[in-house]
């Protein structure tokens, strides 16, 4: 405090004067002094140097009390301003050489805590904003279809080469697979009882009856061929597609032919093909296939591959959509090199994604071995019509699980089914045993009629007013 002062006195010469005083000893003592005790009579110091002037008159103590007066106010002045002066110098001068006290410890800590918090608080507060957006749980149906597609993807198309890696082993059936076709199956009546929802007023407010007699229930673009249905006609109403003057796809041979009402629709599909892709490359291999050659072919296929082998890819005679007139495969015609197998690989997976437009479906898909009896055939296409072809599409299942869902449909309650062209409405009616069967059918709105080939007859409906000969199978 003395060192303060002292430079004080240097810096501020003018109060030098002051400082010598007996005020000014106090203060340097640190003893409080008031602007009272420098003025007061009774003070020791005022009185020692009272003492020594002559008496005077009342009028002239007067006087010079109110001279003195201004001058005791600047005092007391410079008094303040010397202590508050001192305080501050002293205030700002560190002496690093003397440890800390305890408050000025604390009061560190306190700092360097409170901007440590705030440093991380702004750290974290960054990290949010550059945090990903956090992503929705998958729903079951989801990782079903997840688990579907791991299940298909390790099967393999059907090649030369795949073929002889078939041959080591049979592929077998897990656990994990029959859950995921028990998952496939719960979503299709899920989905099938959302349709019941629907009210199917606006097309039966008028009903009337038809006759289907028994062959008819072998006939019809639905009906169901595989290793356990057998076709029970040999090719009927057939068309050359060489013969198509609106071909813009290559044939195999003459020999290829369709049923004569379903060549639009395939024709329609290859000339879409050809306007967005340019490709001729295109070939129709196979179409109707005749019941003496599909026994041909199926014994040769025995003879080579063996008769396990030759199951999983060659029907038997008599149980091959070919015999239908409903079904064609495709190939590959190479230059020079003739014809290669078909796969569904850009441009031409094109045909596979879309053929449900034109009334095809994929018949042997990738992963549905179980269901179908045969393996993956991306080339093997089948007619069922434009109805049909577009719920098995969108709900991505066979043949056979869509004929399972409207067997449980009705007139009162049927299976609609919403696409580009409109609505739809499906139902389905048992045969009789007796060889008859009487239909119930909108008189009101367009319909066809088709046998599933071996216990009834499923009617679809559509928007339209009826026409002439709506009686025809489908």
């Amino acid at each position: 405090m003395k060192q303060d002062q002292n430079d004080l006195r240097q810096s501020m010469p003018e109060y030098t004067e002051q400082l010598t005083d007996p005020t000014a000893a106090a203060f340097e003592q640190g003893e409080p002094i008031t602007a009272a005790e420098q003025i007061n009579p009774a003070n020791p110091a005022n009185r020692t140097a009272s003492s020594k002037r002559p008496v005077q008159t009342q009028q002239t103590t007067q006087t010079q009390q109110s001279r003195q007066a201004p001058k005791a106010e600047d005092e007391k002045r410079r008094s303040i301003v010397v202590r508050i002066a001192a305080h501050y110098k002293q205030a700002l001068t560190v002496d690093f050489d003397k440890p800390l006290s305890f408050r000025d410890q604390m009061v560190i800590m306190a700092v360097v805590l409170f901007f440590t918090t705030a440093l991380f608080s702004l750290i974290y507060i960054v990290s949010l904003g550059l945090r990903p957006a956090t992503t929705e749980q998958p729903t079951a149906a989801e990782v079903s279809e997840v688990s579907e597609g791991a299940v298909r993807s390790g099967e393999a198309s059907r090649t030369d080469d795949s073929r002889s890696e078939e041959k080591d082993g049979k592929p077998e059936q897990t656990e994990s697979t029959d859950q995921t076709e028990q998952q496939r199956e719960s979503e299709q009546r899920e989905r099938a009882e959302l349709s019941d929802r629907k009210t199917a007023e606006p097309y039966f407010s008028s009903v009337t009856t038809i006759t289907a007699g028994e062959e008819q229930l072998h006939r019809g673009y639905l009906i169901l061929i595989n290793k356990d249905c057998d076709c029970r006609y040999d090719g009927e109403n057939l068309a050359t597609l060489l013969d198509s003057p609106t071909r813009s796809y290559a044939v195999t041979d003459a020999r290829v032919s369709l049923q004569e009402d379903i060549v639009p629709a395939f024709d329609s599909m290859m000339q879409d093909f050809y306007d967005m892709y340019g490709s001729t490359d295109i070939m129709a291999a196979c179409g109707y296939r005749s019941l003496s050659t599909q026994a041909q072919l199926y014994q040769k296929e025995i003879e080579e591959q063996g008769e396990e082998e030759a199951e999983k890819w060659v029907a038997p005679p008599g149980f091959s959509e070919h015999q239908s007139g409903l079904a064609v495969d495709l190939n590959l015609a190479v230059t020079g090199s003739g014809q290669i197998q078909y796969e569904s690989v850009e441009p031409y997976s094109w045909i596979n994604e879309n053929c449900h437009h034109y009334g095809f479906i994929v018949r042997y898909p990738k992963g549905r071995e179980s269901v179908t009896g045969y393996s993956y055939e991306s080339w093997h296409f089948r007619y069922v019509g434009y109805p049909a072809a577009q719920y098995i599409a969108g709900n991505d299942m066979t043949l056979e699980e869509y004929l399972d869902i409207v067997h449980t449909k009705t007139i009162d309650n049927p299976l609609l089914t919403e696409t580009p062209h409109g609505m739809y409405a499906v139902y389905y009616i048992p045969a009789e045993e007796d060889g008859e069967t009487e239909l119930t059918v909108p008189s009101d709105r367009a319909y066809t009629v088709s046998g599933d080939n071996y216990s009834g007859y499923i009617i679809t409906v559509s928007e339209q007013p009826p026409q002439e000969g709506n009686e025809a199978e489908e």
